[in-house]
């Protein structure tokens, strides 16, 4: 269970109070505990024992408010601070964070994103109250429909929980998650590898969010640009990510590099996605194997069934399942038409087809993955095996 976050209030104008409480006490599991406008004030605000968090007016007087904000983490070094702004230009938000703000809210100030970097301090300050999952998909052919797999999962993850769901496109050269859901981002995970060090802000700050509430971080958008990704850039992305985002959906090229193993180091599932075809299902069975003899735990890699009981092939469920010697984690139906018209107008099949065979299974096995990964705690021995495995392949 979450521990209540006790937050004080900063500001020059007393006016602001009363709606900075009402934003606060809307805040689940927050406690509004006290306001200040003078330094006096805050320095009983901040009593041992007081504050778990301060909420911090940056705009009556800038340089004043960020000299407040390295007053107070001179003297209470973790606590964690939220700085209020209607700036939105870099340069205003790197100067708070430097000064020492954990946080960085734009105004007017739209409560689920005081909510969420609220649940950010809550998480340094208490630990985690939710560990995030991470689902990779991989397609064992082109075309294969791992894209498709991934980007509906990821939608409907968001809407079994709730919460806003990563989306990363880790397919660098030919990604097709931004033709898949028609979309034109400002930023790319080629733009976050530029810098040295990511954190939850860059990330956070650099992801496309749709209405849905999936939250979106594409491929490179020129070939050029691949080469700007690092493992390191990437390693830094997944964890930035994962601290914002209760659920991160990776799609993934079917290649297994230095660029790419960083993903699956922390998979919580990866899921390999094939059709019944004999083409499909070798890969599929080189690939499992693979990850296998790298040290990936047997219950991490699971199987996907797309384009079930198509007309075309003559490899039968059955065949698979004898052949991996387990069942199939999900059967995702054929629905051609559905699904290629989705693909064509940038559209989820959820919005384009909400009836749609393949929406519903996709649906199912959402409810499966949220399941079945609740409360299990990570490999981590086996995870750094595979990684240390992955990135030392010769």
């Amino acid at each position: 269970m979450n521990k209540r976050l006790r937050v004080g209030i900063y500001s020059s104008k007393d006016t602001r109070e009363r709606e900075f409480r009402r934003l606060l006490e809307r805040c689940p599991e927050t406690e509004v505990a006290g306001f200040a406008s003078t330094r006096e004030d805050l320095e009983r605000l901040l009593a041992p024992g007081g504050v778990n968090a301060l909420l911090i007016h940056l705009d009556d007087d800038v340089q004043f408010a960020l000299g407040v904000v390295q007053h107070v983490v001179r003297l209470m070094p973790d606590l964690g601070i939220v700085g209020v702004s209607a700036a939105t230009d870099p340069q205003t938000i790197i100067r708070a964070m430097r000064a020492g703000c954990a946080q960085y809210v734009c105004a007017p100030v739209d409560g689920q994103d005081l909510a969420d970097a609220l649940e950010r301090i809550r998480h340094a300050q208490f630990g985690a109250a939710r560990r995030s999952r991470r689902i990779c998909v991989m397609g064992s052919t082109g075309g294969a429909g791992a894209t498709t797999v991934a980007c509906n999962l990821a939608l409907e993850l968001a809407r079994l929980s709730g919460a806003r769901t990563g989306l990363i496109d880790l397919n660098l050269e030919f990604g097709d998650i931004t033709c898949a859901l028609d979309i034109t981002p400002k930023h790319t995970i080629a733009n976050l590898c530029e810098g040295s060090t990511i954190d939850r802000i860059m990330a956070e700050s650099a992801m496309h969010e749709l209405p849905s509430g999936v939250c979106i971080l594409p491929g490179p958008k020129k070939l050029s640009e691949v080469a700007r990704v690092s493992a390191a850039g990437i390693k830094q992305i997944l964890e930035a990510v994962g601290s914002v985002y209760p659920n991160v959906v990776v799609d993934m090229p079917r290649s297994i590099h230095a660029e790419t193993a960083a993903a699956l180091e922390g998979a919580d599932l990866v899921l390999i996605v094939t059709q019944l075809n004999v083409a499909g299902v070798r890969n599929a069975t080189r690939l499992y194997e693979y990850l296998l003899e790298l040290g990936a735990p047997e219950e991490v890699v699971e199987l996907v069934i797309n384009r079930y009981k198509a007309d075309h092939g003559s490899v039968t469920l059955k065949d698979v399942e004898q052949h991996f010697r387990r069942p199939v984690f999900a059967r995702i139906p054929n629905d051609y038409k559905q699904v290629i018209s989705a693909l064509d107008l940038g559209h989820p099949i959820a919005a384009s087809a909400p009836s749609s065979p393949v929406r519903l299974a996709i649906q199912d096995m959402s409810r499966r993955i949220a399941v079945e990964c609740s409360g299990q705690e990570p490999d981590t021995k086996a995870r750094c095996g595979l990684i240390r495995r992955l990135l030392t392949k010769k």
